[in-house]
C-alpha cells in the first residue's frame, strides 16, 4: 500500500503524464492553414476544424473509456509493484511490451516487402478532418478515472465486472 508521500507523488506524476499526452494529441499541427487553403473536397468541413459527433463516435468514445478505466488500474497497480520486492517485473512489463510491438511492426513490414498487397496508396489523399474533441479525450479521460479509482481502492469493483 503507498503511503502519504507516494500516493500523492504518484498521482501528481500520472496527471502530468496524461497533460502532457492530451497536450500533444489536441494541439494544431504546424501548416494547417496551408492544408486549408488547399482542401479542394467537397465537403464543408476544413482540415482545421472538427467535425460533429455522430453515434460511432459516442461509441467510439464510451469503448475508449473502459478501455482507459483498465489501463489505469493496471498503471496503478503497476506502480504500486515498483515499491515492492518485484519492482524488476514491473519494470520488465513494458519493456517487454514494447518489445512485442517493435516485432509485430517488423514481421508486417517484411510480410510486406514479401507479400505486397499490389495495392499503391494516393500519392494525393484527402485529409480528415479532426477527430471531436470528447472522442481523443476518452482515453485519457479513462486513465484518469480508472488511476483514481484505484487510488481509492474502488478498483476491485471495476476488475470485477470483467472478471
Amino acid at each position: 500500500m503507498f503511503n502519504l508521500i507516494e500516493s500523492p507523488l504518484a498521482f501528481i506524476i500520472v496527471g502530468l503524464v496524461l497533460a502532457v499526452g492530451v497536450w500533444l494529441f489536441v494541439r494544431a499541427k504546424p501548416g494547417s492553414e496551408r492544408a486549408n487553403s488547399q482542401h479542394s473536397s467537397g465537403e464543408s468541413d476544413a482540415v482545421g476544424e472538427r467535425r460533429e459527433m455522430r453515434a460511432y463516435d459516442w461509441f467510439d468514445a464510451a469503448v475508449s473509456v473502459v478501455i482507459g478505466v483498465l489501463l489505469g488500474v493496471v498503471i496503478f497497480h503497476l506502480m504500486q509493484l515498483v515499491t515492492t520486492s518485484f519492482w524488476p517485473i514491473a519494470i520488465l512489463i513494458p519493456i517487454l511490451f514494447g518489445g512485442v510491438l517493435l516485432l509485430d511492426g517488423v514481421f508486417n513490414r517484411v510480410i510486406e516487402k514479401i507479400f505486397p498487397s499490389g495495392i499503391k496508396p494516393a500519392r494525393k489523399s484527402v485529409v480528415q478532418p479532426k477527430a471531436p474533441l470528447p472522442k481523443r479525450l476518452s482515453l485519457p479521460a479513462g486513465i484518469a478515472v480508472g488511476f483514481s479509482l484505484a487510488l481509492f481502492g474502488v478498483d476491485g469493483g471495476v476488475l470485477g465486472v470483467f472478471a
